[in-house]
């Protein structure tokens, strides 16, 4: 009781979520046996010395660099020259571009961020309605996570001590699936809209804008190959990533300038900073849980419930939805990889699969209120109030709410790729 009261204060009270967790852990490790605090130190640095953690800021390092080397604006063109024909081309143009970016960035916000401010102003001046173009934006962000490289898959992985390579591979599949949908849902909508269409592009043009983003849209595409066939770890390949479009931004594009770069190494010096301080106390709260042995009990009790792994992977699911409009997707995995993780091999859930059903669930939580990361990202991107964004985003949700079940009930939606490459 006393570690839920100072977990439930310190989160109503708004002390930082690595503090929280940091504040818990410890309370917790007290009430068991005091003298365990003498191995914190050593669980702090176990946690972190992990060699997979390194791919965080060089993904995050890449993904700035392809925006800052024009790489971002050359997919949207692409993009725009290939679907713009079409009814709701310009809609179906920021689909795909979020496919793209999820292969370069892997960061939801960095998505809605970008696509606001690129994207937004052409489907506002297209005269789509300022409501839907916004809560497009904000449900085609929750992709960039899911299509490999996504850095929740290498948080999970890291806490899990599950392959990185598998966890990417598991999102392919599904990430293409959510992509095509979002498209059949914007062509649903649009049978009976008056929605602009632009002239066909010739082949000309076509070819002309295919040869200028031909590195945006090929080199994630052959880093997601090299990790595929084992040529190179996911950390290696993120360096490799971004050595390559520094490269080409700096000679061949002219675009950046170590004066540009140094602000970018900050950044990501931070961001990674902040995500392994929060890492760091998660496994304090994790080592603590263990040795209560909270997840063999959370089993024990849904094995009285059910001993149907669907009915509890259902369960799982709900609570990971409530859990995901709470707390943010990284705290959420620090703290509740340790608790589940047990449960799901007591119930012989492919790890994989499980990986990926809680990445993709605490994503489609980036896109519902309070917490909503996304949803107040993409609202301040374009303008749109929080408020209104709010109120039509639940569709969206919806339809991904719904291929996380199909996902859940399909496993091979999931991993077959990682069965077929292992």
């Amino acid at each position: 009781m006393i570690v839920a009261f100072i977990f439930i204060l310190c989160f109503v009270v708004g002390v930082p979520i690595a503090f929280i967790l940091g504040a818990t852990g410890l309370t917790h490790i007290i009430t068991i046996d005091p003298s365990i605090l003498a191995t914190v130190p050593q669980k702090l640095f176990t946690t972190l010395y992990s060699f997979n953690l390194l791919a965080i800021p060089l993904f995050m390092l890449a993904g700035d660099l392809m925006a800052l080397s024009g790489d971002v604006s050359r997919i949207c063109d692409f993009a725009r020259c290939l679907l713009g024909h079409i009814k709701g081309g310009l809609c179906h143009a920021l689909i795909l571009v979020g496919s793209f970016m999820g292969l370069s960035i892997g960061s939801a916000s960095a998505s809605a961020s970008l696509l606001g401010s690129i994207l937004y102003p052409e489907l506002e001046k297209d005269g789509y309605e300022d409501t839907f173009a916004a809560s497009l934006i904000a449900s085609t962000a929750v992709i960039g996570p899911i299509i490999p490289p996504g850095i929740y898959y290498v948080i999970f992985g890291v806490a899990a001590s599950v392959s990185i390579q598998d966890l990417f591979l598991s999102g392919i599949i599904p990430g293409i699936v959510i992509t095509l949908s979002l498209s059949a849902i914007v062509a649903f909508i649009g049978r009976n809209k008056d929605w602009p269409v632009s002239p066909k592009s010739t082949m000309g043009d076509l070819k002309k804008v295919a040869k200028e983003s031909v590195f945006a849209l090929m080199t994630p595409l052959v880093i997601l190959i090299f990790i595929m066939m084992g040529i190179c770890t996911p950390t290696e390949a993120a360096a490799v990533l971004c050595v390559l479009v520094y490269a080409v931004g700096t000679f061949i594009y002219k675009k950046i300038t170590f004066k540009e770069v140094f602000p970018l190494l900050m950044k990501s010096a931070t961001v990674s900073g902040t995500v392994l301080m929060i890492a760091a106390m998660g496994g304090i709260m994790g080592f603590g849980l263990a040795m209560d042995q909270i997840p063999s009990k959370i089993a024990g009790f849904l094995i009285s419930l059910t001993s149907n792994r669907y009915a509890v992977l259902f369960l799982i699911n709900l609570l990971l939805l409530i859990v995901g409009c709470l707390l943010d997707g990284l705290p959420a995995l620090l703290i509740l990889v340790p608790v589940l993780m047990p449960v799901v091999k007591r119930f012989g859930i492919d790890s994989v699969h499980f990986g990926f059903l809680m990445c993709y669930n605490l994503t489609i939580g980036l896109l519902t209120p309070p917490v909503g990361a996304v949803l107040y990202i993409t609202a301040g991107a374009t303008g749109v109030s929080a408020n209104r964004l709010a109120k039509s985003i639940w569709p969206w949700v919806g339809v991904l709410i719904a291929l996380l079940f199909l996902f859940t009930y399909v496993p091979d939606l999931v991993i077959l790729l990682p069965r077929i490459l292992d």
